[in-house]
């Protein structure tokens, strides 16, 4: 799951610096805003086609996302977790928390019927 958090906050990194919001970036894809919210958070993965698209709003070569940018990462999502001695205890602690969500997100659903 690390590397689509590594993909998510690359994608994010690059909407801000070319001045685009989570919605252009859903309304390009043809999806809603809570889907660009979860490969943001790296808790969808995206399909090659979508990083393509993905790639293509951002006006930016597709390698940047299938690379990632490990800086946005720490910048963006393991700068509250820093105090952890070990990298793979932080990164097995975000697992859990989006297997977490992930299950809730389920649950939510089957309730609603979806």
């Amino acid at each position: 799951m690390r590397n689509f958090r590594v993909i998510g906050s690359t994608i994010e990194h690059q909407l801000s610096e070319k001045g685009l919001t989570r919605e252009d970036l859903a309304k390009g894809l043809g999806c809603k805003a809570e889907e660009i919210d979860c490969i943001l958070r790296g808790r969808k993965i995206c399909s090659f086609p979508q990083i393509l698209k993905i790639a293509d709003i951002l006006r930016i070569d597709p390698e940047v996302i299938v690379n990632g940018d490990e800086r946005y990462y720490s910048k963006n999502v393991v700068h509250c977790m820093t105090d952890f001695s070990s990298e793979d205890n932080r990164e097995q602690i975000l697992d859990d928390i989006y297997s977490y969500l992930d299950l809730q997100d389920m649950v939510k659903a089957d309730r609603c019927g979806a």
